[in-house]
């Protein structure tokens, strides 16, 4: 008897430079829910299709509440112990929390905060017009832009913003830490919530950071203290770098699309369409978190044992060709581009997408309209690549970014 071939190894290792994953490719086509194990030791299935990966996120009998994931091997910080992150969250505590945001970040705090974001815009490509080039697009626009945003967004006073922006970078892996030092930041940057909620308690302002704590203190469907910290914590976190990392990657997008990026340049009206072409387009990772089933679910004819992990692959849903008709071109004038799935769906989709759009819109068309011969100063060759996983207790949820993207003009 043959011994069985091991399930692969997922995510697979695909280099950053291959936009296509051949991989999920065929599996998409023969094979659409196969089994992997994850770097945890643990086997899944994965969802490749993307009427699959839409009911993955959707569907109550797929529970992230019950995804069998191992503790974090770092201190969590006390303001933080026995809280789960919303994104961890099923009905009835999810919806709870989920409508106690919409409250207080309704749509029309987005459009208040649009002009503080083109102005921000503005003064970081001042700042890399009067430095000139080569400029890295990672630190003097997508870092900045994304920190600046949400701590405007947040309320986070001006002699507070570094040190917070500073904190969390370090506690979310971006400057490649030991887990030591990130076990420190976590506790700096919940301590600073704690104090900047107490603040905005006693001194209210018109900010989302104000909203949430109005939100803890009402009667009725309250948050908890620990669950108010840990809330702000998630939605400053995800706002903030995913945001940057987007950024970066639609731009070297750009660039090896050179057909496309001229369209943009010449046609600046296309630019919230391509915004959403390129989330399509340009996963900043491989997919989803995972759900465990509660029951046997059947995912494409496959019936997936109740107690089974299961990972919705956004990435291979946005290249469907059920869905987007030739979907390994970049077409920035794509008709249904804003059907992606690159900001979740269903309830746990990202309460943030509007500002994350509004972010995206203001960089990318004042980028271009400031830069027209926007370029990169280096070979792709050259770039540094980075894997940065969110959570060391969360192995399948990872973003691939690079380091530095050096421009000219």
């Amino acid at each position: 008897m043959s011994e069985q071939t091991p399930d692969p190894l997922f995510p697979f290792d695909t280099p950053p430079s291959q936009e296509t994953d051949p991989v999920l490719a065929r599996l998409r086509a023969e094979d659409p829910v196969p089994r992997v194990r994850l770097a945890t030791g643990r086997g899944a299935r994965l969802a490749t299709r993307y009427d699959d990966v839409r009911q993955v996120l959707s569907d109550p009998r797929l529970s992230r509440a019950a995804n069998d994931t191992p503790r974090p091997p770092v201190p969590v910080p006390v303001s933080m112990q026995d809280t789960e992150s919303i994104s961890n969250l099923d009905a009835p505590e999810h919806t709870r929390i989920r409508r106690l945001i919409a409250k207080a970040f309704p749509p029309e705090r987005t459009d208040r905060l649009s002009p503080r974001v083109a102005a921000t815009v503005d003064g970081l490509l001042d700042g890399m017009a009067e430095q000139g080039p080569p400029a890295d697009l990672v630190t003097m626009l997508a870092n900045p832009l994304s920190a600046a945003v949400m701590c405007e967004l947040f309320g986070v006073p001006g002699e507070r913003r570094e040190e917070l922006r500073t904190w969390l970078d370090t506690a979310t892996g971006v400057t490649g830490a030991p887990l030591e030092e990130i076990s420190v930041a976590m506790q700096h940057a919940s301590d600073c919530l704690v104090e900047l909620a107490e603040q905005k308690r006693r001194h209210p302002q018109d900010d989302l950071l104000t909203a949430l704590v109005e939100a803890a203190d009402e009667d009725g469907d309250r948050l908890s203290p620990r669950e108010l910290i840990m809330l702000v914590f998630i939605m400053f976190v995800g706002g903030n770098h995913t945001t940057s990392v987007q950024l970066t990657r639609s731009v070297l997008t750009l660039f090896r699309h050179p057909d496309q990026l001229r369209v943009l340049v010449d046609k600046p009206e296309l630019v919230p369409n391509a915004v959403e072409e390129l989330m399509r387009f340009t996963p900043i990772g491989p997919g989803a978190f995972a759900r465990t089933a509660l029951e046997d679910v059947e995912l494409s004819g496959v019936v997936v044992p109740a107690g089974t992990t299961v990972l919705p692959v956004t990435a291979s849903a946005n290249r469907d060709p059920a869905v987007f008709a030739d979907p390994d071109r970049l077409d920035l004038t794509r008709a249904n581009a804003k059907e992606h799935m690159q900001l979740g769906a269903g309830p746990h989709v990202c309460p943030g997408a509007d500002l994350a759009r509004t972010e995206l819109r203001a960089a990318l068309g004042g980028l271009l309209a400031r830069f027209p011969t926007l370029r990169p100063a280096v070979p792709e060759a050259e770039l540094e690549w980075e894997v940065e996983r969110q959570g060391e207790w969360d192995l399948d949820h990872i973003i691939v970014m690079p380091r530095a993207l050096p421009v000219t003009w």
